[in-house]
């Protein structure tokens, strides 16, 4: 068959061969070069992209440290204020204690300042008067036992609850700030 294409076209059949060779060549150079332009352009944008995904690890990585530096921070001052109201309370604890030791042997007694009293009364001091509260002539009254221990635990109850209020105000300073 191929004995008759050549028959028929006599001495053009080497140029058609030449020019499918050329064109084949041709086409596989471009097709070469193009691959080679693709290639170097990819790795330019794969280097870019590594880049910039770099930065951006690198931004979050501060970014993180940070915040762990401000919350380790911030658990150092809760700890620290902790502490301080902590001990606060159990300095108040520690006294209200050892009063109500002394309350309850009677070493010690309860004097309260009173507005009125009656005429009558053996609790009251000699320098009472009458009415009002003034300091230099105000009258008191003497508690003892169970009563005074009452009167304490209420003033305790209340200095207590003045440390703590203390200590969540810092507390809630500190997380706002």
């Amino acid at each position: 068959m191929f004995s008759l294409i050549k028959a028929g076209l006599g001495g053009a059949w080497i140029y058609i061969v030449v020019l499918a060779a050329g064109m084949g060549i041709g086409g596989y150079g471009a097709w070469w070069i193009q691959g080679t332009r693709y290639e170097a352009k990819l790795a330019s944008q794969s280097a870019a992209n590594a880049s910039e995904l770099k930065s951006i690890s690198d931004a979050a990585t501060k970014a993180a440290q940070a915040a762990i530096a401000r919350q380790d921070a911030m658990q150092s001052q809760i700890a620290s204020l902790d502490s301080k109201y902590s001990q606060e309370l159990e300095n108040e604890k520690s006294i209200t204690a050892n009063l109500r030791r002394k309350l309850s042997s009677g070493a010690v007694g309860l004097r309260v300042r009173v507005a009125s009293c009656s005429a009558g009364s053996s609790a009251m001091s000699k320098n009472s008067a009458a009415s009002g509260m003034d300091t230099s002539t105000a009258a008191y009254a003497e508690l003892q036992g169970p009563d005074a221990i009452n009167l304490l635990g209420i003033a305790s109850d209340a200095d207590q609850d003045a440390i703590k209020l203390k200590a969540l105000q810092a507390w809630a300073k500190s997380v706002t700030q």
